[in-house]
């Protein structure tokens, strides 16, 4: 008899571990981010977030590689602090202002950021708790070539 009740002690612990495993959440995966530039769709869930008192970065933590040669790669710098979400935010690199954000894009191991002639946006929203960045065709520009080095990109940038 004692027997049969230590076996059912064993069998009662083991599947109560069994439960418990079940039961644990996993951690959701990171959303992907997926642009497309000059034709090239680049997609990756490989990014991260950096907190500063005054600034955020978000990028990818290391280029994605798509050939031997090249990489690409993202980063958004927010000047607020945190991620800005509303319906449109303007695309600007050249001042600090904590309404607008600057975007940068690494294609074929080179830089390129909108600052174009005319203004650029990017819509902002949350999607499951998260910031999302819906950017539609837009020209980025090569800081050292503006005039004759150019790309275009469009794009859903995912909050991790």
């Amino acid at each position: 008899m004692k027997q049969y009740k230590m076996a059912f002690v064993a069998l009662f612990l083991v599947g109560i571990f069994i439960l418990f495993l079940t039961a644990c959440k996993k951690e959701p995966s990171a959303q992907y981010s997926t642009w497309v530039v000059d034709g090239d769709t680049i997609s990756t869930n490989n990014v991260s977030v950096d907190r500063g008192k005054a600034t955020l970065y978000f990028f990818t933590k290391s280029s994605v590689p798509l050939s031997d040669n090249n990489r690409f790669g993202f980063e958004f710098i927010f000047n607020s602090g945190g991620f800005v979400v509303g319906d449109s935010l303007k695309l600007d690199c050249s001042t600090q202002n904590p309404s607008w954000l600057c975007l940068n894009i690494l294609y074929n191991d080179t830089g390129y950021s909108a600052h174009g002639t005319q203004p650029e946006y990017i819509q902002a929203s949350i999607v499951n708790g998260k910031a999302r960045y819906t950017l539609q065709p837009t020209w980025f520009y090569n800081s050292y070539r503006p005039a004759d080095s150019r790309i275009l990109v469009s794009g859903v940038f995912n909050e991790p």
